[in-house]
């Protein structure tokens, strides 16, 4: 029967783990991605980027983040983002 042939042949879904899940749905929300396994591994340019978030970022409603540094300093946004795979735009800010 032709319910049997499909009913055999159906793969069941592979059972996914939490951290793929969480990496999945948090793709799925953003509108520009990083590289989120850049974090888990320690090193001077992480600890940097860490530090200098730390001291001159916010993160608004847990969704975004800013860094906030003078305009002349904007090559530090640049080498962060090619650090962090971050293809999306770079803001200048304007005071009014």
């Amino acid at each position: 029967m032709i319910s049997d042939f499909i009913y055999h042949n159906k793969r069941k879904p592979k059972k996914l783990d939490k951290e793929t899940i969480s990496k999945i749905q948090s793709q799925n929300a953003r509108k520009y991605h990083i590289n989120q396994d850049y974090f888990k591994t320690w090193s001077r340019d992480m600890a940097y980027i860490l530090g200098l978030w730390f001291a001159d970022g916010c993160i608004y409603s847990g969704k975004m983040f800013d860094i906030t540094l003078h305009a002349k300093d904007k090559y530090i946004l640049t080498r962060i983002a090619e650090k962090l795979d971050y293809k999306g735009p770079l803001y200048d800010y304007v005071d009014r």
